[in-house]
């Protein structure tokens, strides 16, 4: 009764007996059997030596450790949504497949799908659209740069939608879901139709969110472009960053991918700013 903790663990009698429900008496060194020592739980890894996986993510704070180099107290090592463990099992708890997936470099997902009339994208257009993501000076917890994007084909939509600057949210009613099924949450979706003259602008996107269209009538290298900044939207809504617009804080006034009107072949990058933002808060959505 005179020494605090009898065995000598670092745990105190008072707190195994009342708390952790371990044997005063008995050195207790992984009582959670997740494969770390409790002393380095506490000391080093700032994790629980009383569950085996602290973050939840579906991997033990041991395999995290000591086999994948995940963060055992952040379910999303990487900031892009998607949880270590279904990164590491290449699909979601769900059974959503994420093919290629790395839990220590950002991966994003998104769908194609087109208005019925209007041409599939070509395999030119989808590795244009990758590489531009991969370019992003965005740097990942294992030391690369970039952003994995991973294109899935869909398909037609039912009958033949045109935007026409006011019915975005119709049109996400009539195809998001019916479209991405259980993808819905997971993988991001870019809807392919046409635009009416009227409205100006070659493609719309949530701030932040999982939709976005973009208009069939421009020219590639336009479109191309919108599905970058299109998405961007959705994945860092509103922006911290200082110079973001005034009254418009979605797009940046400097300069890069984000400008409110960018210029093809000039102004596709993403600047350095926006990279730390992403680097520091992940995707939004």
């Amino acid at each position: 009764p005179t020494v605090a903790d009898t065995d000598g663990d670092g745990l105190s009698d008072g707190a195994e007996v009342n708390e952790l429900g371990t044997d005063p008496l008995v050195v207790t060194t992984d009582r959670d059997g997740d494969g770390l020592p409790d002393d380095a739980e506490r000391e080093r890894y700032g994790t629980d030596p009383t569950v085996a996986d602290t973050d939840g993510d579906g991997l033990t704070d041991g395999e995290e450790v000591n086999q994948y180099g995940t963060d055992p107290t952040d379910p999303d090592t990487d900031g892009d949504r998607l949880d270590d463990g279904a990164e590491v099992a290449g699909q979601t708890a769900g059974g959503v497949a994420l093919p290629d997936s790395d839990p220590l470099s950002m991966d994003l997902y998104i769908q194609f799908d087109h208005a019925r009339g209007t041409a599939r994208k070509s395999a030119a257009f989808l590795d244009d659209a990758r590489r531009n993501w991969d370019a992003m000076p965005v740097e990942n917890p294992d030391g690369s740069t970039g952003i994995d994007l991973h294109v899935r084909e869909g398909g037609y939509v039912d009958g033949s939608p045109t935007f026409d600057g006011t019915n975005f949210y119709d049109i996400k009613r009539d195809y998001h879901r019916s479209q991405l099924g259980d993808r819905v949450g997971v993988y991001h979706q870019t809807i392919f139709l046409p635009f009416e003259s009227s409205v100006g602008y070659d493609g719309y996107g949530e701030v932040p969110g999982e939709y976005t269209v973009v208009d069939t009538t421009a020219r590639d290298s336009f479109q191309r472009n919108m599905v970058v900044h299109e998405l961007l939207h959705n994945v860092m809504g509103t922006l911290e960053a200082p110079q973001a617009c005034d009254g418009d804080p979605a797009h940046y006034c400097a300069d890069g991918w984000l400008q409110s009107t960018v210029t093809t072949g000039e102004d596709e990058f993403l600047p350095r700013p926006l990279a730390e933002e992403i680097e520091r808060n992940g995707f939004d959505s």
